[in-house]
């Protein structure tokens, strides 16, 4: 753990060194800065972030308050135990000191004793923030290593899978990728359930590990319906193989409503619309995406877009249709000789022009591809957007 640095600020030389000269006698090998006026102060506390501060009230160019007030807003040096040192003795000063965010307060003249006191209970609580840190640090460095482990292992999972199923890993992860980016424009969703998210799209395919040899290279559904009896057990036993690793159990749960259809007539219990998961349903446009393209090796990515879209609201929910529209429609927009480029609601300007219809998030097209924007159409949109927002991305012709 570093060494607690202090920092003294007033314009009375005999005071900084009386107060250096009882510092360093109890903490000998703890480095001291002086400062005789409060603008040198807040530079050298940029430069050298002194663990403890104290400071004078009355001082050239800055005064305490005003350097406390620097200290407080600052994002990196809030953390400063700042003790206040005035000959004001009255209430006020006192209360005054302890608004602006002082930690401590004392009054001149002090006596040896009371000052070190006051400092060593700064330092045994600067101290244990030091400590919290360095371990908060550890933790967090033990959460990623846990995270890339959890990560290993799936992959892991689905190469055993590969010698059972013809799924690519390639496949799997584009699944993956587009899952994680509709989840994340959808939001709502903390690290942890992103990362459930992408471990389930990698493990789409484990329930199909029991079917028969000749079943196991069919999908499990074709237009919304189960090419075969058996596919009933997929998502039952996606769910049993995730769910038996604890730390999988939401991906199992997650795995055991991806094939339900929007409309209620999937399975395993017919659960339709707001009743599926979210990323239940997620992981069903990016995987059927997925899979027909697999089997339909000639049609385009347009084409079987467009096959998707045709089945929004009876087969998917319609905002992830959309969203999956915009996955591919960003990664084209990022190339050269793109016609469209993706922005934020607020990056509107008038006279951009609509290169894809605004939906909003209860369904409603606001606004059509091909419209000019004006002051008052962006006005109109901003003001939908507050109680009806915005789904994903909005695309402007370049």
């Amino acid at each position: 753990m570093e060494s607690i640095s202090f920092l003294i600020a007033d314009d009375e030389q005999f005071v900084t060194v009386a107060l250096s000269t009882l510092i360093k006698k109890a903490f000998p090998d703890h480095p001291i800065h002086v400062c005789h006026n409060g603008s040198d102060a807040w530079n050298l506390i940029q430069s050298v972030h002194p663990r403890i501060v104290l400071s004078d009230v009355s001082m050239p160019g800055l005064d305490g308050f005003q350097l406390l007030e620097k200290v407080r807003n600052h994002p990196q040096l809030n953390d400063i135990y700042f003790i206040i040192i005035t000959a004001n003795v009255d209430k006020d000063s006192k209360l005054q000191a302890l608004e602006h965010g002082a930690d401590d307060y004392i009054t001149k003249p002090f006596s040896s004793e009371e000052l070190l006191a006051r400092i060593r209970s700064a330092s045994r609580y600067v101290q244990l923030q030091m400590k919290l840190i360095e371990e908060n640090k550890l933790l967090n460095e033990l959460a990623k290593a846990l995270e890339q482990d959890i990560k290993d292992m799936a992959m892991l999972a689905v190469k055993f899978l590969q010698a059972r199923l013809p799924a690519s890993a390639d496949m799997l992860k584009e699944v993956a990728k587009a899952s994680v980016w509709i989840a994340k424009q959808i939001g709502g969703f903390d690290r942890e359930q992103l990362q459930d998210i992408e471990i389930a799209a990698y493990l789409s395919q484990s329930g199909k590990v029991f079917l028969p040899d000749e079943l196991v290279k069919s999908p499990v559904m074709i237009a919304g319906r189960p090419t075969n009896k058996i596919m009933f057990n997929v998502p039952v036993s996606a769910r049993d193989i995730v769910s038996s690793v604890a730390r999988f159990a939401d991906v199992g749960k997650i795995l055991y409503h991806v094939y339900e259809n929007f409309d209620g007539s999937g399975f395993p219990d017919r659960l339709q619309s707001w009743q599926i998961p979210m990323s239940s349903r997620i992981i069903r446009v990016a995987l059927d995406f997925e899979e027909i393209k697999q089997r339909t090796l000639k049609k385009t990515d347009d084409e079987i877009l467009a096959m998707i879209s045709s089945e929004a609201n009876r087969l998917y929910d319609k905002r992830i249709v959309i969203l999956l529209e915009q996955f591919f429609a960003t990664i084209e927009s990022k190339g050269e000789g793109s016609k469209e480029k993706a922005i934020q609601i607020y990056e509107l300007e008038a006279g951009m022009v609509l290169s894809r219809d605004l939906i909003t998030n209860s369904g409603i097209k606001l606004i059509p591809s091909g419209m000019v924007l004006k002051e008052d159409t962006i006005k109109k949109i901003f003001s939908h957007h507050t109680n009806d927002p915005i789904v994903g991305c909005i695309f402007i012709k370049k």
